[in-house]
């Protein structure tokens, strides 16, 4: 995999980090500096002279804030402080910001921007009074509130809402952003959201466990054909679908097609095969009336991917078919019916499950495969589940997760319009064509994932799935060009 991803640390992974710095000749002083400079610089770029209040906490983030304010008072920023003087921190450094209010006396009335400075990486409890009400205040107050690394109270490793969260107009981030700020309900409070390099040398020890998805992750591995392609060679899908919901396999065939499959089977029940005979053009029908032809099928070798699951009933003939198409240890996509179908037999799937599979459960379908994890955070959910099973796991969401043996990468935006029947079809449809032109199965879910979110933006509000599929080949062509 490529080194270009886009780093998300968690809070140990910083303090890590800022050890590793320290080491090498720096000092938190020094850290906290370049961070206040950063800041104010960011600020004063985007607004002419403000009457600012900063809220500065007892920590690390309060001394950002602290530096913040210097930077902005000697650029001729009138600037109001308030913090915890008690604190040993604001007794350090109350000489250079001209004294310290105490935060319960804050008063926003004639003001015109807020710099939110009270907790950063290191919250670990949720937040009860004062900080309740003193967020709440801000909040309400109208103003455009910056966030000096995060908003306060947004978990930096989770997105959680530790009782209360700033609503940033802007958030600063320093060094790297963290992974709360693309997970919701954390994502909401975030606002604007810029990273500022301060200073922190990289480490060739770092094991990264939680990124962003990016093209420069997968990108290199989507090739354009040549003249030498032809139709076989550029990917054939086998899509198994039922009579059950017979739209679904269609669409996930036909989208499998529009990202560049060159042949696409569609087996379906024989009682079905004469109507979709009928009604698709570009996809190849055949029939099946037991698992015994499905994997006749399999058997000839044709095939580089299998997609089962659209419009898939959860039943135990379901349930045979996956089994069937696990033992070919085939690169395969299991969706929706053909992950239910085992709810009761979960330890059978797990058992079933090799490295060529991706699963893509929405919530329900996981929660009925891992109950045990009812009630955990989605990320958390997607690392342990990740690490329980040998397939790639695509926990499809507002915020989409894709894992593999504990690593987590996310999908870092996704249209809410794509909550609507027939979607998840069209991923699989997407993933299985992937998967058929060689992608492992986590780059080709990384693939997958960004194509299907960036196609639901390309066809803006309202959109039905039908819609994706269309706009899939104008996706495909801003990749490659």
């Amino acid at each position: 995999m490529t080194e270009n991803f886009y780093h998300l640390y968690t809070v140990s992974q910083m303090r890590a980090r800022e050890t590793h710095a320290v080491s090498h000749g720096l000092t938190l002083s020094t850290l906290m500096e370049n961070a206040g400079r950063a800041a104010s610089l960011e600020i004063m770029k985007r607004w002419d002279t403000k009457r600012t209040v900063i809220l500065a906490g007892p920590g690390k983030n309060g001394g950002d804030g602290f530096v913040v304010a210097r930077h902005l008072r000697e650029a001729g920023w009138p600037v109001r402080v308030f913090g915890t003087p008690e604190s040993s921190l604001a007794q350090e450094m109350a000489h250079q910001v001209d004294g310290i209010l105490p935060l319960d006396k804050v008063d926003f009335e004639d003001q015109d921007l807020i710099i939110d400075a009270l907790f950063g990486t290191g919250l670990k409890r949720s937040l009860e009074n004062p900080w309740h009400i003193l967020i709440a205040k801000a909040n309400a107050s109208g103003l455009p509130i910056v966030s000096l690394d995060l908003p306060s109270g947004v978990n930096s490793d989770t997105g959680e809402i530790m009782g209360k969260a700033i609503q940033a107009t802007l958030t600063i981030t320093f060094d790297a952003p963290k992974p709360g700020a693309f997970l919701f309900p954390g994502k909401e409070f975030f606002g604007i959201l810029i990273t500022k390099d301060i200073g922190i040398p990289n480490s060739n020890s770092e094991d990264l466990q939680i990124f962003l998805n990016t093209p420069e992750l997968w990108k290199s591995f989507l090739k354009v054909p040549t003249w030498r392609d032809h139709k076989l060679s550029r990917g054939n899908v086998l899509v198994i679908g039922s009579s059950h919901m017979v739209g679904a396999p269609k669409m996930a065939a036909l989208s499998a097609r529009r990202v560049g499959a060159g042949y696409v089977t569609l087996m379906v029940p024989k009682t079905i095969e004469a109507f979709l005979q009928g009604s698709v053009w570009g996809e190849i029908i055949k029939s099946y009336k037991t698992s015994e032809d499905i994997e006749m099928a399999l058997q000839s070798g044709r095939f580089q991917s299998v997609v089962i699951g659209p419009g898939m009933p959860p039943s135990l003939e379901t349930q045979e078919i996956v089994k069937t198409i696990l033992k070919w240890h085939k690169p395969t996509v299991l969706d929706g019916g053909a992950l239910s179908s085992f709810e009761n037999q979960k330890e059978d799937l797990f058992e079933s499950l090799h490295e060529n599979v991706v699963i893509t459960p929405h919530e329900g379908e996981f929660l009925r495969l891992f109950p045990h994890l009812q009630g955990k955070l989605r990320i958390e959910m997607a690392k342990t589940a990740s690490s329980q099973i040998s397939a790639t796991l695509i926990l499809k969401g507002a915020d989409t997760l894709i894992a593999k043996n504990g690593k987590i990468a996310i999908q870092p935006f996704a249209s809410p319009w794509l909550a609507t029947a027939g979607t998840g079809d069209i991923l699989a449809g997407i993933l299985g064509a992937f998967l058929s032109k060689k992608l492992l199965p986590f780059e080709a879910s990384l693939a997958a994932v960004w194509v299907h979110a960036s196609a639901s933006q390309i066809v803006g509000p309202y959109l039905i799935a039908e819609d994706l599929i269309e706009a899939l080949p104008q996706e495909m062509k801003c990749i490659f060009t």
